[in-house]
């Protein structure tokens, strides 16, 4: 009779240890996924504030002016014709710890060059400094220079680093201000993938 009692009390030991051991780690991916919902709410605040401070316009629905810009070899190049059917725009600075953070993290997101194929990044920086920022990290996705900030001035560009998400038309998908994470990047290499 004590055996039998002992066996069920370890029984309900167990059975309630193993549902709190899931509560606990339930709780945790709960909280995760609320944390990740606000910080994505709040990038998107901020990327609307910006966006209205720039006056020009732009948001998600719109779309991108096309561009001529001249890559690092100097060839004229025109911004659609390195269009993915998802592709991010990334304006930086060199000058610019966060650009360069988030440079650095698309280095380390992007195993495959193919991966890579879907960002292109375009600055205004000094050309010599856009080469040793692109040597350093080892970058091959395209880069354009925005000679004298004529594309910048015309989107009303005002920080970095500012990312878009456009489509092959050029349409605004999702606008990203700040420095994206390696984590970001991989979504956003995820989300390319599955199109």
């Amino acid at each position: 009779m004590d055996s039998r009692r002992l066996r069920k009390g370890l029984i309900l030991v167990l059975i309630g240890s193993i549902v709190l051991v899931v509560a606990y780690f339930s709780g945790i991916a709960i909280a995760k996924g609320i944390r990740n919902w606000n910080a994505g709410r709040m990038r998107a605040e901020q990327a609307e504030a910006i966006l209205e401070r720039m006056g020009s316009g732009l948001g998600v629905g719109k779309s991108l002016p096309d561009a001529v810009l001249a890559d690092l070899e100097g060839i004229d190049t025109r911004l659609s014709d390195l269009l993915c059917d998802r592709t991010v725009i990334v304006f930086f600075r060199t000058d610019c710890s966060y650009s360069r953070a988030e440079l650095a993290a698309l280095k380390e997101a992007t195993a495959r060059p193919k991966d890579q194929s879907c960002f292109i990044l375009i600055s205004h920086s000094d050309q010599a400094e856009i080469w040793v920022v692109k040597q350093s990290l080892g970058l091959t996705c395209p880069i354009l220079y925005d000679r004298d900030k004529q594309y910048g001035k015309q989107l009303g560009l005002m920080t970095a680093p500012l990312n878009f998400v456009v489509d092959k038309n050029l349409q605004i998908k999702e606008v990203i201000a700040g420095a994206m994470t390696a984590e970001d990047i991989a979504v956003l290499i995820g989300q390319t993938r599955k199109q």
